[in-house]
């Protein structure tokens, strides 16, 4: 008999089939961790979002009151508009070319 070497097709078939199911094996685990991730990361976010609202809703039950005034238009606060004129450079005040109801909400939507 005459000794071959090397590999033969159906060797080679085998091989190549048991890595495409290795391979399929691997991507549906690594794509099942990645979403579990992604929802232990989503749900994380939920929490700390909660966490805040809980802290300012017991702020408003002790009578903080300023807590109200978050969200509402700044242009009403001179100090507001200064720290913005120092910071962007630009003088909010002066603009008169745009409508503030473009930008800014009405107080009165707000009724925590």
């Amino acid at each position: 008999m005459r000794e071959e070497k090397g590999i033969t097709l159906a060797v080679l078939a085998v091989t190549i089939i048991i890595m495409i199911i290795l391979s399929g094996a691997i991507i549906t685990y690594g794509s099942n961790s990645l979403n579990t991730t992604k929802l232990k990361n989503f749900s994380y976010e939920m929490q700390q979002i909660q966490g805040k609202v809980d802290a300012l809703y017991e702020k408003i039950k002790l009578g903080n009151d300023d807590i109200l005034l978050l969200g509402r238009d700044i242009t009403q606060s001179a100090r507001a508009m200064e720290t913005l004129k120092k910071v962007k450079n630009i003088d909010y005040l002066s603009i008169t070319d745009i409508s503030a109801s473009e930008h800014y909400t009405d107080e009165r939507s707000y009724n925590i």
